[in-house]
């Protein structure tokens, strides 16, 4: 059976022009980040037998196809196309190569392109459908240019539903067929997007939840791989996340991440500054590599909803590492791609001492629902942010680490006795108004104690996973979702 996968795109924006199509005099590249054809991974991950690309032209043509990695760029063929439709299909066991894409050549004075898209004949193909979840707090410039975006691709795309989880509650509530405005306590990113889980699981109208930030740039035939990939997909993926990259919104043709996994003691990015201009490092993009503990952040993150009832739900952890633990909860492979990604603003940029607080108590927490992570590496974890921040002279994040400690050692079942926004609100001013002197002492006090207890603090912790996060009902106790329907 046939379907179309993706379209060809372009952009007016100079500076991400190399991921659309490349100009060189009269050439037009297509062999790029969104326009490229991904053949190892659609083989790989999906039951691809052929894929054909059509594309409707006016004028004369020389298109020249190549392959790229294993080994190098090879040319597979060129010819002339006339006005019209033009139609090429390439069995997918034929050609052993990464990528696949193609450059054009104008050779009349009226050629144009005028549309195109990648199409696939698959051995397997079950039609799902996505629910987008959007969580956002008081920023609505992007929320509102985002909703825009995706109600317009809704309208050809029935297959996609959104849905933007308010924290901030400044937005007017709304619900249409296939859209809904909620209104949420400000639970922060983790109770945003569980909310986000719950309604969808408890709709049962789609297959998939794709969590994604507010503050987002995204090329809409992003979502189009999305959903060609999850229709598609062998049995053995059913239960894996599919992640998206994150493109520097500074830089756009610079990756920032490209998922990433936990190495015990800190968070350890796959695919930082990959050029994805250069085919040579698109090819290097698609190499498939796993580590122990694996994940993929939330500002992209398209998630099986069985999966969901069966892993349960996140942490309340407010912000920071809430993505880290369900993807590494979720213990499958992750689905990523060249053409799957969205541009985000680094998020050095967004680092203030609460936030700071967040990391560093979440991290610790990590600790016991990571594989390999035992009292070594959570002591390590500790004495090296200490050791890093006077070096570095940041006296002001040793006092944050202290308060961490702290808060770190009375476990969920005592954090979640405060709701959210309350908590929040609390930390933030006992930041503000901390002694930085005593903050070293007690480090060390509060690390001692901690070694000696280890275990009993790690029981809690699992203990409170398994018996409040498999069903919603610990959720929908803490959000006081039925008192604000």
């Amino acid at each position: 059976m046939e379907k179309k996968l993706y379209s060809l795109k372009d952009t007016k924006d100079p500076t991400k022009q190399d991921l659309y199509i490349k100009k060189s005099g009269e050439v037009q590249d297509f062999f790029t980040y969104f326009n490229s054809f991904s053949l190892k991974k659609w083989k790989y991950y999906t039951t691809l037998e052929q894929v054909t690309l059509r594309m409707e032209v006016r004028g004369k043509w020389k298109i020249t196809w190549q392959s790229a990695g294993e080994p190098g760029i090879q040319s597979l063929l060129e010819e002339t196309i006339s006005g019209g439709m033009y139609e090429h299909t390439m069995a997918a066991e034929s050609i052993s190569a990464v990528l696949v894409g193609f450059q054009l050549q104008p050779l009349s004075q009226d050629a144009a392109i005028v549309s195109g898209a990648w199409y696939g004949s698959f051995s397997q193909w079950e039609d799902k459908k996505i629910g987008i979840s959007i969580t956002t707090f008081k920023r609505e410039s992007y929320v509102t240019k985002n909703m825009a975006l995706l109600k317009q691709f809704q309208q050809d795309h029935p297959w996609l539903y959104l849905q933007v989880v308010d924290n901030g509650s400044t937005l007017p509530e709304e619900q249409t067929d296939r859209f809904r405005l909620l209104h949420n306590p400000n639970f922060g990113g983790s109770g945003g997007f569980t909310r986000g889980l719950i309604e969808y699981v408890n709709a049962g109208n789609v297959d998939y939840v794709l969590l994604m930030d507010d503050d987002i740039n995204i090329e809409t035939s992003t979502l189009e791989r999305t959903h060609s990939l999850i229709c598609s997909l062998k049995k053995e993926f059913a239960e894996s996340f599919l992640a998206g990259a994150m493109l520097q919104m500074e830089e756009p043709v610079i990756q920032h991440e490209n998922t990433a996994y936990w190495n015990k003691i800190v968070s350890k990015v796959r695919g930082q500054n990959v050029n994805l201009g250069l085919l040579d490092e698109l090819c290097e993009n698609e190499i498939v590599v796993h580590n122990d503990n694996d994940y993929a952040g939330w500002w992209f993150c398209c998630i099986p909803v069985e999966r969901i009832k069966n892993i349960g739900y996140p942490l309340p952890a407010f912000i920071k590492s809430d993505d880290m633990e369900y993807g590494i909860r979720n213990h499958r492979e992750l689905i990523r791609m060249n053409g799957i990604g969205v541009w985000h603003e680094a998020f050095r940029k967004k680092m203030t001492p609460i936030i700071r607080f967040f990391s560093d108590r979440n991290s610790f927490i990590l600790n016991h629902y990571a594989h390999g992570c035992d009292r070594s590496t959570l002591f390590i974890a500790v004495v090296g942010r200490l050791i890093k921040r006077i070096m570095k002279g940041e006296f002001a994040y040793i006092s944050v680490l202290s308060i961490a400690l702290e808060e770190y050692r009375k476990g969920f079942y005592q954090i979640t006795q405060q709701s959210a926004d309350l908590y929040f609100q609390t930390i933030k001013n006992r930041i503000s108004n901390h002694f930085q002197v005593s903050s070293l002492l007690n480090i060390f006090g509060l690390l001692v104690k901690i070694m000696i207890n280890y275990n009993h603090i790690s029981a809690e912790y699992v203990d409170f996973r398994k018996r409040e996060l498999r069903t919603e009902q610990f959720w929908d106790r803490y959000l006081n979702c039925e008192e604000r329907e």
